[in-house]
């Protein structure tokens, strides 16, 4: 006749079934943690591409940068010519833009016309950032400078092309105190770049 368990037995089993669950629920946590941090990683890596793009396009602009500016929705076009190529261009003609809230750059090696048809296959049209509520561009009253805000953060870009005046790309969130301080220096000395309001974006 087989015995039962008894209870130190059962006992026993409880605390290890526990221990194990225990651990388990560890190494999930662990898991997803490390997942998160990944996660949170490449998004960095991604902004700093972003900026890092826009940085030499500036820099290495070999025209007049012009800026439009839409007013109705916060969005400005860039326009202006660069030796900085992502597709193997020579001199491309490159074009910020939004529409649909995505920010897109377009490159040609021809001098690009208002508006675009980013279905066309004579320029590249690379989606660079989605969720754009606002994409407004000055250029500073010294013309040695480009701002740019995006969403809740602005950034500067130099158009001095020597060597030592090259820098990184420091990106602030405007939505805390000191950004915003800076935000306001930053305005009190640029200018928008005389060029006519664009009508509604199509």
């Amino acid at each position: 006749m087989k015995k039962g368990f008894t209870l130190i037995e059962i006992l026993i089993s409880i605390v290890l079934l526990l221990l194990l669950i225990s651990v388990l629920y560890n190494v999930l946590n662990i898991s997803k943690t490390s997942q998160t941090n990944i996660e949170h990683f490449i998004a960095q890596q991604k902004e700093y591409l972003f900026y890092n793009l826009v940085y030499l396009d500036i820099l290495n602009a070999t025209s007049k940068i012009d800026i439009l500016q839409n007013d109705t929705n916060l969005q400005s076009i860039l326009l202006f010519q660069t030796k900085n190529s992502i597709h193997s261009l020579y001199n491309p003609y490159v074009v910020y833009l939004v529409k649909n809230n995505k920010l897109y750059r377009v490159e040609s090696n021809y001098k690009l016309r208002l508006p675009l048809n980013l279905e066309h296959r004579y320029f590249f049209a690379d989606l660079i950032k989605n969720s754009i509520h606002r994409f407004k561009v000055y250029l500073s009253s010294q013309k040695n400078k480009v701002i740019f805000f995006i969403n809740d953060k602005f950034f500067e870009v130099d158009t001095i092309s020597s060597t030592q005046n090259r820098k990184i790309v420091v990106v602030q969130d405007s939505s805390s105190s000191s950004a915003s301080k800076s935000s306001s220096k930053n305005l009190s000395n640029i200018q928008e770049n005389a060029m006519p309001s664009l009508p509604g974006s199509k």
